[in-house]
């Protein structure tokens, strides 16, 4: 049960002698005299939350619950051992968007990985949280090679279907 929404505050009170009043300062905003307190609530309503299955699925579950997609790319597909190459993640979408984690990559011994500060594009629409999720992270080659990136998946719950769902790049 969602309990009710409450404001109380105090409002200025026409002054019963002066019924015309001084145009600006007899004014009921500017007036400095008499103010009576009022509240005002909202009536409390109920909510029924039903329980996401259990997911059974393989792989990892991302707690992501809406309408999602995932993208990737990398800025560039040659570069020189010991120079970086940048790989971008984008989570797009409805719903948690916010709770969205970097995704789990795998990439052979032969690079670093760096971790950037994810971005957020994020706005309230009626019908959710709506936008995209940005995860940069900088792979540094340490050995010269031909190496292959594996796809990167997402596990999500979709409000649409009433199932898990899992996305790919």
């Amino acid at each position: 049960e969602i309990e009710p929404a409450v404001v109380t505050c105090d409002l200025p009170v026409a002054d019963s002698r002066d019924p015309l009043g001084d145009p600006f300062f007899g004014n009921r905003f500017f007036s400095m005299g008499r103010q009576e307190t009022r509240r005002f609530a909202t009536e409390s309503f109920k909510v029924k939350v039903n329980p996401m299955p259990a997911y059974q699925g393989p792989g990892r579950f991302s707690g992501l619950v809406g309408r999602f997609s995932l993208g990737a790319g990398l800025d560039r597909d040659t570069v020189t051992s010991g120079e970086s190459v940048t790989l971008t993640f984008t989570v797009s979408g409805t719903g948690n968007i916010m709770d969205a984690q970097a995704p789990e990559i795998r990439v052979p011994d032969s690079f670093k990985i760096y971790d950037d500060v994810p971005e957020e594009k994020i706005t309230l629409t009626r019908d959710g949280f709506q936008g995209d999720k940005v995860f940069k992270r900088a792979l540094v080659p340490v050995a010269p090679g031909s190496f292959v990136l594996e796809p990167v998946e997402l596990c999500y719950f979709n409000t649409d279907t009433g199932g898990y769902e899992t996305v790919s790049t």
